[in-house]
């Protein structure tokens, strides 16, 4: 929802210093939910694998190695543990997506889950063949910017949120004092 300040801004022909941001939080959530959908426990791989393409993929990874301790990490214990695993992906996209996308608590799950997320895909990909290097560091400058710059404030639910912490900040106890970093 657009704040009343955001509203004239826009109608004036000028603009939030975050809208731009917002914008792009918002796109990069919408890649994230479909890449999630396409890992999803409900969707099978050719082979009749769950989670999608994310069985195939990490046999990519696993013949392409990057680290070897990665690759022992993926082949001895990701892959014999495939339906844990890749439900816990599967979550994970699904909440930074969510995150994203509404613009809720995105300094934590949007931001900072979204990164570590990143640097585990650079850490995967790096050695893969066709894979561009430069993808990943960019989508995890992508995830600082909006951890920093706390990018849910316009157009997302974290704007609501902080001005409600920040409000009533001196009668709260560590609740929303951690409320207040996470928004």
């Amino acid at each position: 929802m657009m704040s009343k300040n955001m509203m004239n801004h826009a109608v004036g022909g000028e603009h939030s210093p975050g809208l731009g941001l917002a914008i792009y939080r918002i796109v990069l959530g919408i890649m994230w939910l479909d890449l999630c959908l396409q890992k999803a426990p409900w969707v099978f791989d050719s082979e009749g694998n769950r989670y999608g393409w994310l069985y195939g993929w990490i046999w990519t990874e696993i013949n392409n190695p990057t680290f070897h301790w990665y690759t022992d990490f993926l082949q001895y214990f990701f892959l014999p543990h495939i339906a844990v695993m890749g439900m816990i992906v599967f979550l994970q996209e699904l909440a930074i997506a969510l995150s994203l996308i509404t613009g809720s608590f995105v300094p934590v799950i949007g931001g900072l889950l979204g990164l570590v997320m990143q640097i585990n895909l650079l850490i995967g990909n790096y050695s893969v063949p066709g894979e561009w290097f430069w993808t990943y560091p960019l989508l995890i400058v992508s995830h600082v910017a909006l951890t920093l710059d706390r990018a849910g404030r316009v157009l997302g639910v974290d704007g609501w949120l902080a001005q409600r912490v920040e409000k009533d900040l001196g009668h709260t106890g560590l609740i929303g004092r951690l409320l207040a970093y996470a928004v």
